[in-house]
């Protein structure tokens, strides 16, 4: 008989959600080529973190969050929270991962 390794345990078939507030919860989409299309974005343009939550969350919860009028660093708590959700790591570890990519750029004079 040949060999046989059962994964079935390890794979984590369970959805997952992003909670912004009591009435706002969305499932994230955290399949492989969506977290590549998400990790292939450039943080300089634009509509980087729109792109990214589309991406994450779909359309219509990007239409209800933008329609909360969250500023700027609530949006970013919110981009790095979907991707610790999709990627499978803490908030933490995720914030400390762009924490690390800001210290990596130069300076600019």
């Amino acid at each position: 008989m040949g060999r046989v390794i059962n994964i079935a345990s390890k794979l984590d078939r369970e959805p997952r959600f992003l909670v912004v507030d009591d009435t706002h919860r969305y499932k994230v989409n955290c399949t492989k080529n969506v977290v590549m299309k998400v990790m292939d974005l450039d943080e300089k343009e634009p509509n980087y973190l729109d792109e990214m939550l589309k991406l994450l969350v779909g359309g219509k919860a990007l239409q209800e969050i933008e329609e909360m009028g969250l500023p700027y660093d609530n949006w970013v708590i919110i981009m790095k929270a979907a991707v610790a959700i999709a990627t499978n790591k803490s908030y933490d570890e995720v914030e400390n991962d762009f924490r690390g990519e800001e210290e990596a750029k130069p300076d600019v004079v």
